[in-house]
């Protein structure tokens, strides 16, 4: 894939693809590390090296990682906003995605909002 090509699936030209590639952007927004991650067939975790491949069994390499393991993640879809103080309306339509281990029990996730517990101890 060009740089061309994987500029026009994510949105950006492709200096911005070869700046990203040099590490010279290094604050990305969240759609363009969703869109590279599409685009590359990756999770948006590869990018933050939180995803490491695995070693193969069969592999030549005699090198094992007792200390690395697999992180799996999950998507829940991002509804909105919740209120932390002074009420405010939710759509219940989804924003985007927010994503967490596996570990966590979820059919969504909301982020909250508001100034409830500015001066709480």
């Amino acid at each position: 894939m060009t740089l061309e090509q994987l500029g026009d699936k994510c949105g950006v030209g492709k200096s911005t693809v070869r700046k990203w590639e040099k590490g010279i952007i290094k604050d990305m927004h969240r759609d363009k590390i969703e869109k590279l991650s599409m685009a590359l067939g990756v999770s948006p975790s590869y990018f933050f090296e939180i995803d490491v491949p695995e070693l193969k069994e069969d592999s030549d390499s005699d090198t094992k990682f007792d200390n690395i393991f697999p992180v799996e993640i999950h998507k829940y879809p991002l509804l909105g906003e919740v209120s932390c103080g002074e009420p405010i309306f939710m759509s219940g339509e989804r924003e985007s995605y927010g994503m967490s281990g596996t570990e966590i029990r979820a059919d969504f996730c909301l982020r909250a909002k508001g100034d409830s517990m500015i001066n709480a101890r």
